[in-house]
């Protein structure tokens, strides 16, 4: 672990808890993270951050016993929101917008500063695109979510997310899937997810969904 140093530090980045793109673990791994990324242009590092999972477990107190999944897990998110982008070196990752973490100085020419004057005042959605790009907020998913509820639910049969039984006469067959409620963790939403149970919908639809969604002022659940 590289303990020297400092990098500025945005206060919006607690946005992402509040608005919970991270759990408080997510954020803090993802702190430890960036904390590690390179920030001198004359090296190859420069932007890039090396996982090191025995580290990251010792610092932050994880389990130090492979396979780390909890850290894998984390780091895998952190990929699939973009804020670490993968390259051709096993466990080595390009921060997005590495410049952001970066003091706007003559000898580092970073942007910290442009970043936070870019972000004054910014609403919430414009902030998590310079930190986040793949994230989308309820608002973003809303109308396709609609779209793929109204698609593959038909609330005159009646058919639900807790059991459907379709009519083998047209040649349909017999779906039955465990019910979801609102008490059900995101870790119960990525099994149904992985089981296949309510594909097309993701994770975070399926939480969602459970917990706002109606159609024609029924609730589907």
């Amino acid at each position: 672990m590289n303990s020297n140093a400092y990098r500025p530090s945005h206060r919006n980045r607690f946005l992402l808890v509040q608005h919970e793109v991270l759990t408080r673990d997510e954020f803090i791994i993802l702190e430890y993270c960036l904390d590690q990324m390179g920030f001198d242009r004359r090296n190859e590092k420069f932007g890039r951050v090396e996982i090191d999972f025995n580290t990251i477990s010792s610092v932050l107190q994880y389990s130090t016993k492979p396979p780390f999944n909890s850290i894998r897990t984390k780091i895998k998110k952190f990929v699939e929101l973009g804020i670490l982008i993968t390259t051709g070196k096993k466990n080595t990752f390009e921060v997005f917008n590495a410049e952001r973490y970066i003091a706007t100085s003559k000898k580092w020419g970073g942007k910290a500063s442009e970043f936070r004057e870019a972000e004054h005042n910014k609403p919430f959605e414009q902030i998590v695109q310079n930190i986040a790009p793949n994230f989308q907020t309820t608002e973003q998913i809303v109308q396709p979510l609609e779209q793929n509820v109204r698609k593959y639910l038909k609330v005159d049969a009646p058919r639900t997310l807790v059991s459907s039984k379709v009519n083998s006469n047209v040649n349909n067959p017999v779906v039955t899937t465990p019910p979801i409620t609102n008490k059900r963790t995101m870790a119960d939403y990525q099994r149904f997810y992985d089981e296949g149970i309510y594909q097309p919908l993701v994770p975070e639809e399926m939480k969602w969904l459970d917990e706002h969604m109606t159609i024609d002022g029924k609730t589907i659940l």
